[in-house]
């Protein structure tokens, strides 16, 4: 059972079931905007973002005559055990090392560029096999059974319209516009492959992950919906955001468990709101600093004559680092929401407590350490990320993992697998 608690009057109340949460805001105790929380949710969330499902207790279960609330053994047949379903935390861990895997880093950049880059999808198949295999969920590995011509084919696809839309743009740049557009026309369906490709080549417990969105419904959210943002000022860039990763989150599953993103656009619209508030004030106060750095370069000037680029840089950083500081934490705590309100049927949910100041740090730590050591420390800084992701993320599953694993991985259909293994591209995952 769920424990609830929520914010009246200043202060915290509960935990309460979710009927009694119901209750309270059905007598007008509770408004949409009161926040409430359970160990489901990332955070504090309004009242109207949480699904209506995440209240509803589930029924004891009637399974095969099991009468646990008596504690009284059930009568099931010879040779057949009752299904665990307490809920349990299964963490996440990376356990790679940065000197392990440079050495595999190192071998991949020299055989890249020694093959003038036609080695790279072979060198993403060994990256993406050491991370796999050194993800735990559980204490189990993952597994990456891509093939490497998949992903040749997506890089001389992708590198093809690349050359080609440059060539055109210097020696024909009418005929640019019309390679541009045919560009736009792919993307969808070179996202769709990807995922598919992704999907299909992921394995947990002997069981293969599945991506069932189609190529129409990509199309809709990667192009048909994009090509509104210059018409909505922007404004329908919130909801892209939500339809994207309803894209993705809800078209996945693990064996024959369809995972169903529960969210709405409401909780993307007021996270952009904030992060937007937040930018035009970051706007103003860059204003001010390019205000004082041209006081300082006239000044400057009249001193010596030599304006002191130092100041352009640190201001341009300074500039920079606010504006990308709000992006991450929109997307972080949108990723969260969704993350964290996807569920997966007869399996449980994942959950995500990556915070953007944690992000934001080690974005800023990595980039320093990679320039200071001219790109060696790449593999570190990969491997940090990886460990932090891996500490920040749980599944609450339901029942024995094996058990789930099991049950999810029977009567597995191959059904529209077909091609998933075609190509691949890096669109990210």
């Amino acid at each position: 059972m769920k424990e609830w608690y929520y914010a009246l009057n200043g202060a915290q109340n509960g935990p309460v079931d979710g009927t009694e949460i119901q209750r309270l805001r059905a007598a007008g105790i509770l408004e949409d905007e009161s926040l409430v929380w359970c160990n489901a949710l990332p955070e504090w969330t309004a009242f109207r973002f949480v699904p209506k499902e995440f209240f509803e207790e589930p029924a004891p279960s009637a399974e095969t005559g099991l009468e646990t609330a008596a504690g009284i053994e059930s009568a099931l047949p010879a040779g057949q055990t009752a299904v665990d379903r307490t809920e349990r935390e299964l963490a996440f861990e990376f356990k790679g090392g940065a000197g392990e895997y440079f050495r595999i880093w190192i071998v991949n950049v020299v055989l890249t560029l020694l093959t003038f880059g036609l080695y790279a999808a072979w060198a993403k198949v060994r990256t993406r096999r050491y991370f796999y295999a050194n993800t735990l969920l559980g204490g189990k590995p993952f597994d990456f059974t891509g093939n490497p011509v998949a992903i040749l084919k997506g890089n001389l696809i992708f590198g093809a319209l690349f050359i080609g839309y440059n060539l055109l743009l210097q020696f024909y740049p009418i005929a640019a516009i019309g390679a541009f557009g045919l560009m736009l026309a792919v993307f969808p369906w070179l996202i769709w492959k990807a995922l598919q490709f992704r999907a299909h080549n992921t394995v947990h417990r002997n069981v293969r992950m599945r991506f069932h969105g189609t190529l129409g419904e990509a199309y809709k959210v990667y192009l048909g919906l994009a090509l509104l943002v210059p018409f909505t000022l922007g404004l329908i860039l919130p909801y892209l955001g939500f339809r994207q990763k309803r894209y993705l989150l809800n078209h996945m599953a693990w064996g024959n468990s369809r995972a169903e993103m529960r969210g709405e656009s409401g909780f993307f619209y007021l996270t952009f709101f904030k992060a937007l508030g937040i930018q035009v004030l970051v706007f103003m106060l860059n204003i001010a600093l390019w205000i004082g750095a041209f006081a300082g370069l006239k000044l400057a000037e009249k001193a010596d004559g030599n304006p002191p680029s130092l100041i352009f840089a640190l201001v341009g950083l300074g500039s920079y680092l606010p504006m990308f500081a709000v992006a991450l934490y929109y997307q972080v705590r949108t990723g969260n929401y969704a993350i964290n309100l996807t569920q997966w049927a007869g399996v449980g949910r994942i959950r995500s407590t990556v915070r953007a100041r944690d992000l934001l740090w080690m974005y800023l730590s990595n980039a320093v350490a990679v320039l200071l050591s001219l790109g060696l420390l790449a593999p570190w800084a990969k491997v940090r990320m990886a460990r932090y992701r891996a500490s920040r993320t749980l599944l609450v599953v339901s029942g024995d993992p094996d058990q789930v694993a099991q049950e999810v991985a029977r009567e597995e259909s191959a059904l529209g697998d077909a091609g998933a293994d075609a190509l691949d591209v890096e669109v990210g995952f």
